[in-house]
């Protein structure tokens, strides 16, 4: 301290400087110490208070403003001036109302931005959270930084300025805790407002800090390892884009090596979000499903589907949001309501499979997606049919157009929206927004007394928790939710369920039998269990994002990390299912499937709500196509898996080969 005094009272005009260096300070010291008070009402009254005498400032900052200006005061710009032989009293003046407070409440709320996730869990103050929301934060962060440039560029020698503050924004919007997804569109608004420097410095300066523990010196790197083992459990060292490369390559293999290399708990770095807790313990997995929502929040972990739903959709709001979201969707999903639907999905599969060609290879996902769709709006929208034809055909033809773009990486992986994937995501933003053209008008001009059946009048009636009813925008991203989730992922589950049937004849021609021979149910149900347990299309329940800490199996987990109960493992644990590699329906004949153990729909408070009509909708397929026909593999052996947006299906489209046969013998015509 004493060395840093006698440094600044060296420089050649430190003492035109000093009053404003030891005032900034003060300031500074002031509001810091009000900051560590931990009762909430008596710091917020006390900084209210500071900022209310230090209005004359900027009158056009609020209080929290002022407060995290105070904060952010760094003498550096002061003493570059003192640091030159003359300093005139007009360029302090100048300097200092530009560092003071724009560049010090952009750099502070920066930080703010940056560790918002780790104040949450620890409790401390954090300047963000004043604005109203998130949004709020960002334009307003953003309209600063846009004024801080231009005061720093009317400075004497303000190219320099402009050049440091570009690179200062960089550097802070660098740090790991924001590469989150959830944060990524934030983080690309407040580096457009930093200008052309900041987003061409932004890509260097993450290169450079991934790179600068290599530079570190060896106590220190170990030093790292050890902390970070004691954060998290064990995990592959492999550069993170060459862990998201392996995992989406293979998915099924790297889940198994991996845990088979470290155990029933493992970390997974990828390039697009924090880093993945794997957790394959059926004790554990129930910990993380059923913890408070506080804690764990799993709607910020489906944020990789927000284009599609958005963001009023049930699936990503949390707490208590998200169940007031979730009892307005409900109703029209439980067991209870499915009988309505019954004649509505079998007339739609009885239509889509006559269109289906016979004694020759051909990939089935497609056909069953178009299926899918088609029940799916049949459902919501015209549960009697009486919904205009027309309209209902093109809003499905859209509607498949524009869900072609989970089958790309682009979709999944924002990075790739850039560059060579740029053209694959404006077509999709195009055609969401026909889309949303026509579901409004759909919305705007339903006759809500025409057909008092279907889902989407059961949206238009549903009231929220203060008795208001649902908006246009809530009923749209309600109504993509339950057709993203009715279409997609029941699609993909019939395609395993045609491939694995085609593997394996034994299994096909017993359930061919209870199907010609109306015996009941009992194994078409056993069959639609093993082939959610067997090729579950979800490998893992919705991340849960880290909100607060909470121990799990001896790991202690705090932000950034999602927390992933592993589906897919859990289904293949030798020691909760003899022979997990093996199709074999009869195993849920000999026992009915424990929850603990077998997962398909999730659990807790993100358990599928569509888990009925999914049901209703395999079971019927499955009974129609194979009442009249059998299937046959058209390959050696089961296909690969891919990834379509967050779910696995068939590498290839699930080719399969058809062939009529007579009812009741279970031989081919």
């Amino acid at each position: 301290m004493e060395a840093c005094r006698t440094s600044c009272a060296a420089l050649p005009s430190y003492s035109s400087v000093r009053p404003h260096v030891i005032a900034g300070a003060a300031r500074c010291g002031i509001v810091q110490s009000i900051n560590h008070d931990r009762d909430l009402e008596r710091r917020e009254e006390a900084l209210k208070r500071w900022a209310k005498r230090q209005a004359a400032v900027e009158p056009a900052l609020s209080w929290f403003e002022l407060a995290a200006a105070a904060c952010g005061f760094a003498p550096y710009p002061l003493l570059a001036l003192a640091a030159e032989p003359v300093c005139k009293e007009s360029d302090i003046t100048e300097t200092l109302q530009t560092y003071f407070p724009f560049v010090s409440l952009v750099l502070l709320m920066l930080d703010s931005y940056a560790d918002q996730g780790e104040d949450a869990a620890s409790g401390n103050h954090n300047y963000i959270s004043h604005y109203a929301d998130i949004d709020a934060a960002i334009r307003r962060t953003c309209a600063i930084i846009e004024q801080m440039t231009r005061k720093a560029r009317g400075l004497r020698n303000g190219h320099r300025h402009v050049t440091i503050l570009a690179c200062m924004v960089a550097m802070h919007l660098s740090t790991d805790s924001i590469r989150s997804p959830d944060l990524r569109a934030s983080t690309r608004e407040l580096t457009n407002a930093g200008g052309p420097l900041t987003r061409l410095l932004l890509p260097v300066i993450r290169a450079w800090r991934t790179g600068y523990l290599k530079r570190r010196s060896p106590s220190l790197q170990l030093q790292t390892k050890r902390e970070t083992r004691a954060v998290l459990p064990p995990g592959s060292r492999l550069p993170a884009p060459v862990q998201t490369w392996m995992i989406w390559k293979s998915p099924l293999n790297h889940l198994a090596r991996s845990r088979h290399r470290y155990g029933e708990c493992f970390t997974v770095n990828i390039t697009s979000r924090s880093p993945l807790v794997f957790i394959c313990d059926p004790e554990e997995i129930r910990t993380v499903l059923t913890a408070p929502p506080e804690v764990l929040h799993p709607g910020e972990g489906a944020i990789t589907v927000e284009p599609l739903v958005g963001k009023r959709s049930f699936m990503l709001l949390d707490e208590a949001a998200h169940l007031d979201g979730r009892r307005t969707i409900l109703p029209p999903l439980r067991a209870n309501a499915m009988p309505r639907n019954v004649q509505t999905v079998r007339e739609v599969a009885q239509r889509e499979i006559a269109s289906w060609p016979q004694d020759a290879p051909f990939a089935l996902h497609p056909r069953l997606r178009a299926l899918t769709l088609q029940t799916a709006l049949r459902t919501v929208l015209c549960a009697s049919g009486s919904t205009n034809d027309q309209r209902l055909t093109e809003l499905h033809q859209k509607l498949l157009s524009m869900l072609s773009v989970t089958g790309s990486a682009v979709f999944s992986e924002p990075l790739l929206r850039h560059g060579p994937g740029r053209r694959i995501w404006r077509r999709f933003l195009h055609e969401r927004a026909e889309v949303d053209e026509l579901l409004y008008d759909i919305i705007r001009q339903r006759d809500r007394s025409g057909d008092a059946n279907s889902v989407l009048d059961d949206l238009l009636n549903a009231r929220n928790a203060d008795g208001s009813a649902m908006s246009p925008t809530q009923v749209r991203d309600n109504f993509m939710s339950i057709v993203l989730a009715g279409h997609e992922t029941t699609a993909a589950q019939l395609a395993w369920a045609f491939q694995l049937l085609a593997h394996h004849p034994t299994a096909l021609d017993k359930l061919i039998k209870e199907i010609d021979t109306n015996a009941g149910e009992e194994y078409l149900i056993a069959t639609i269990r093993e082939v959610l347990r067997h090729r579950p299309v979800f490998l893992f329940a919705i991340p849960r994002v880290v909100k607060q800490p909470i121990e799990i199996g001896g790991w202690t987990y705090g932000p950034p990390a999602h927390l992933l109960a592993c589906t897919y493992l859990l289904h293949h644990d030798p020691k909760l299912y003899p022979e997990p590699h093996r199709f074999r329906p009869e195993r849920f004949l000999e026992a009915p499937p424990v929850t603990e153990a077998w997962r398909p729909w999730g659990g807790g408070r993100k358990r599928c709500p569509g888990l009925h009509l999914a049901t209703l909708e395999m079971k019927t397929v499955l009974r129609t196509v194979l009442a009249t026909m059998t299937v046959r593999p058209a390959a050696k052996s089961i296909e690969n898996p891919r990834w379509r947006s967050v779910i696995v299906t068939p590498a290839s489209g699930s080719r399969v080969v058809f062939r009529s046969r007579s009812r009741g013998s279970g031989e081919l015509c």
